[in-house]
């Protein structure tokens, strides 16, 4: 996305594109053609359409969707997919590889990774442990090194996160990854002003490969009250044959948990169930939230649905 505030200007090449006969476009040479600024979203979504409808008659097994005038997601205190920079991430390195910030062209026999995550859509840049330089063959593959005493030893390092004012927090974020058996690969939560470890392994990769997936939700409670940093720790020999690729980061998020959530109340009966934002029965997608009750609903009975204030 779009830093907000600022100048843009768009220039497309002459002869970048061409009509149906082969004529080319002329292009856009100059910043005046199509230039803009932005400027912060600062209008709140609205639902647009409800299912069930209001007042009416549904299946009680079924699930509940709102859908917004536009994506929403729980509060974001840290959002990064590195497509604009490398997000101020900061890299520490005892031994062997460094994390290393761009699009990545690597291979070996337990994957090939030459994007970053989402590359459908064009989204190439991460961090990854030796990003290599391939090219099909004739340049590094990127293995991340064996080291001379102990291996790589390696952390990547977020910007600072607020959690003073927060009741809660999770991580999610994107990896690929290839590596060593026994080669350590964790996520730790780091107290920004002490420098020191407040919870260490809050997420442990397995050994192997994988392509991009997404990581589950991590439970950052530890840190609550703290000004925090992620940090992700590559340590490892990259096994006997010295071939493994090593670590890859995407997306990054932090979200504020614990902000409110969606009330499903029996009117008939004069019950109700809280289910937190952050709750597995609640699931947001692009512009629309689903409530998969933990049980069918009772047939017959009247319900009402509340959201909390703030809660998106």
């Amino acid at each position: 996305s779009l830093d907000t505030s600022n100048d843009y200007a768009v220039l497309i090449d002459a002869g970048a594109v061409t009509d149906v006969s082969g004529n080319l476009f002329a292009g856009i040479l100059d910043e005046t053609t199509w230039n803009f600024t932005t400027e912060a979203d600062t209008v709140s979504p609205t639902i647009v359409s409800l299912l069930p409808v209001d007042d009416s008659v549904f299946p009680a097994s079924s699930a509940l969707v709102a859908t917004f005038s536009e994506p929403v997601t729980p509060p974001v205190l840290l959002r990064e997919d590195f497509e604009g920079g490398n997000g101020g991430f900061t890299v520490s390195t005892t031994e062997g590889s460094d994390w290393e910030y761009g699009t990545p062209d690597s291979f070996s026999f337990g994957g090939t990774i030459v994007s970053g995550n989402g590359a459908a859509s064009g989204l190439g840049s991460c961090w990854g442990t030796n990003l290599g330089t391939y090219a099909g063959g004739s340049g590094d593959p990127g293995y991340y090194e064996s080291g001379t005493t102990s291996g790589t030893m390696t952390c990547l390092r977020s910007t600072p996160i607020d959690l003073t004012s927060v009741t809660g927090a999770t991580l999610s974020f994107a990896h690929a990854f290839d590596l060593a058996p026994g080669d350590i690969a964790v996520v730790n939560l780091i107290d920004d002003t002490t420098d020191t470890l407040i919870a260490g392994a809050i997420h442990t990769v397995p050994d192997g490969s994988s392509g991009w997936t997404e990581v589950p939700s991590i439970d950052l409670a530890a840190g609550v009250g703290q000004i925090v940093r992620i940090e992700w720790c590559l340590t490892g020999t990259g096994g006997s044959t010295d071939d493994y690729l090593g670590w890859y980061v995407d997306d990054v998020e932090v979200s504020q948990s614990g902000v409110g959530g969606i009330t499903l109340r029996n009117l008939s009966q004069g019950t109700e169930t809280v289910y937190p934002i952050d709750d597995p029965a609640v699931s947001i997608v692009g512009d629309s939230l689903t409530l998969s009750p933990a049980a069918p609903l009772e047939v017959g009975d009247l319900y009402a649905v509340r959201i909390s204030a703030g809660a998106l």
